[in-house]
């Protein structure tokens, strides 16, 4: 039996649910960069901090902007640990 853990039960500190939030925000972030390299930019987050449930949301989103799919993986493939 495998015990998973979403991230909204790992994490029970409003701060840095307040943090996750507006950092996942991208229309908000890194305005002087490509769409592409926002969601590039905050899938290397994800993948850094272990954070699955946000990378799919990034995942659907950057897929929605019309960023490549092999672009996709190659970030979570060069920033995950």
């Amino acid at each position: 039996m495998t015990n998973t853990v979403s991230a909204k039960e790992r994490n029970l500190d409003p701060d840095m649910d307040a943090i996750i939030a507006r950092m996942m925000n991208v229309t908000k972030r890194g305005t002087t960069l490509a769409t592409n390299q926002k969601y590039f930019v905050l899938l290397a987050i994800c993948a850094a901090q272990g954070l699955s449930e946000e990378a799919e949301g990034v995942t659907a989103a950057a897929l929605k902007a019309a960023v490549e799919p092999i672009a996709i993986k190659e970030a979570v493939y060069q920033t995950a640990p």
